[in-house]
Formats: C-alpha cells, structure tokens, sequence
C-alpha cells in the first residue's frame, strides 16, 4: 500500500510521513512555552522561492534563541526538498521549525536542559486570496495609521534578510 501524502507531508525524527500523522509531544516547550522558532518558504510551480534567503533567516533565528539543532543548513535544504518531492506538491507552504523540545532532566526548568528539535512539513499553497477571486480583482482596505513595532525589537540581522534592498 502506497503512502498518501496528497494533504502533505512532515519530516520528523529522520522520517518523512503523512502531515496527519505528525505529532510533537505535549510536554515539548515549543508547544508549552511557545519557545520555538519557524519560518515558511513557498514552492511554486514545483520550484522553492529564494529557498536560502529562508534559511538564512532561519538560521539566524536559530541562533539568537540559542537552540541547538542537529541539521546544517545545507542538510535542511536537503530535508525541504525530500519532503516536498515526496508530498508530490507543486505549489505548497512549507514551513521549518526548531523548538526547544523536552527537558532532559526531570523536573528541570532550565531551558539549557532540553533536547531542541527541528522537524518541518508541507501541505498545499495557502491561498490569502482565492484565485477565483483574485482574477477577477479583490477589494482590499488599507490602515491609514498602523502601529508597528519598533526597528530595535528587531535584530538588525533579521531585518537586513527580511527586508533586503528595502528601505527601512
């Protein structure tokens, strides 16, 4: 029997499975802290967009939380497009991810006792627009004034990746 990856797919432990089967313990602090950190890059028509602007980005995010993951960078790009050839997708979100993961040690509150993780997976493009809509023209509202946050709540590294040949 065939492997149904047609709603995605997620690269966890070494392994490529169903999205469906995915599953991340309740006691990781990624979950129960929120202390992780992700990025998503777009697959369209069967090709990544600016793939290691991502992990570029991704990396540095990494680092400035101080986890510690297993996989360089090149063996993430290698996980990204394993995931997706198997997905099948040829327009998709896929999304990495390292979190802090589980303590080590039992009962530890020290964030240094974790076994940081990272997994990814991918499922079909994410439409903000349907394209239906989107063909025919969209009407979009735009805030006049917006709060935004702060340039110093921002690395200048991870704002220099974001916004590279913008003017910030």
């Amino acid at each position: 029997m065939e492997t149904d990856f047609s709603k995605g797919a997620a690269w966890m432990e070494g392994d490529i499975i169903p999205i469906g089967d995915a599953k991340i313990s309740v006691t990781d602090w990624g979950l129960t802290r929120s202390d992780i950190t992700y990025d998503v890059v777009h697959v369209w028509e069967g090709k990544f967009f600016r793939l290691d602007d991502y992990l570029d980005r991704f990396q540095v995010s990494v680092e400035k939380l101080r986890l510690d993951i297993q996989q360089s960078g090149d063996e993430i790009k290698l996980i990204l497009h394993q995931m997706v050839a198997a997905s099948g997708l040829k327009s998709a979100y896929v999304s990495m991810v390292a979190s802090r993961g589980t303590p080590s040690i039992p009962r530890t509150r020290d964030p240094r006792q974790c076994d940081n993780h990272f997994y990814a997976w991918v499922v079909p493009f994410v439409w903000v627009i349907k394209p239906e809509i989107a063909e025919r023209g969209a009407h979009v509202l735009l805030a006049g004034d917006a709060t935004r946050i702060g340039t110093n709540s921002v690395t200048t590294q991870l704002l220099a990746l974001s916004f590279r040949g913008a003017t910030i």
